[in-house]
């Protein structure tokens, strides 16, 4: 249980998830667009096998191979960033602290006077 407290409790553990999906998001874009570009949508012919034989790209597919495998490998880790950060938000729910860091002044109670 103090694994799970470790990975998913507290402030800094929501910002590390929450970084480690946008990252992960932005990855996804890329690769995403480079899977367009170069024309390798079909470099893995099925899903979830890159072949029929095989969950791997092969020689006879080529980079394209590689770079749709790629695309699909990175979906994987995606998805467990997004859950860590789902997790993550959950549990933290209705703490007081802030992700950012700092506190705007209405936040913290505080009025400014005009």
């Amino acid at each position: 249980m103090d694994v799970v407290r470790k990975l998913f409790d507290g402030g800094r553990a929501l910002r590390a998830w929450l970084v480690a999906s946008l990252i992960c998001n932005m990855g996804i874009v890329v690769t995403g667009a480079v899977v367009r570009l170069t024309a390798s949508g079909l470099g893995c012919p099925t899903w979830p096998k890159c072949t029929d034989a095989s969950y791997v790209p092969h020689e006879a597919l080529g980079l394209h191979g590689v770079i749709e495998f790629g695309n699909r490998t990175l979906t994987f880790v995606l998805i467990i960033a997004a859950l860590g950060a789902f997790i993550s938000a959950w549990r933290n729910r209705g703490r007081a602290r802030s992700c950012g860091g700092s506190r705007s002044a209405s936040a913290s109670g505080s009025r400014s006077r005009v």
